[in-house]
């Protein structure tokens, strides 16, 4: 009897790990899902070129080193960014911590794949910042047709 009973036990706890993984699971892909939505909404789309027309101008052309306001403004950028992503996923998803979420992606690292993925690591790097900022200075000036093709979610209005 007792064996029966440890048995139900262990399965019970298989059970609830199981369940408690898919739900796990669920959540992170729910997050994803809603972080695509947000990167595509307009309201970001906006919030980002708007950010990107203010400062372009700033951005020389290769050549020339790095300057402190380019880093203060990749700063900016970054907040920015990571302040509507945040504000967005806590409207959207109640109860979300953007704490835990970050735990999951370190948990996850076959999970961090895809096109998603690698357009929220670029709103952590310099340097496409600076790439970004330098393409749509030339496109203002004329110098390119168009931004197409080119990995950014700023879209100069059309």
């Amino acid at each position: 009897m007792e064996l029966e009973q440890a048995a139900a036990l262990d399965n019970a706890a298989d059970v609830d790990e199981n369940i408690h993984c898919h739900s796990e699971r669920n959540s992170f892909d729910n997050v994803i899902g809603e972080i695509e939505d947000i990167i595509m909404d307009a309201s970001f789309r906006s919030a980002e070129r708007e950010f990107v027309e203010q400062h372009y101008a700033l951005f020389e052309p290769a050549g020339e080193e790095n300057r402190l306001e380019w880093m203060e403004l990749f700063g900016q950028y970054s907040r920015l960014v990571e302040g509507h992503l945040e504000t967005e996923l806590r409207h959207r998803l109640p109860g979300f911590a953007m704490d835990a979420f970050l735990a999951q992606m370190a948990e996850r690292p076959e999970d961090l794949d895809g096109d998603i993925f690698d357009l929220l690591l670029s709103f952590s790097d310099f340097n496409h910042f600076k790439e970004m900022m330098l393409d749509y200075r030339r496109f203002k000036q004329g110098e390119v047709p168009s931004l197409d093709g080119i990995i950014t979610s700023v879209r100069p209005p059309r």
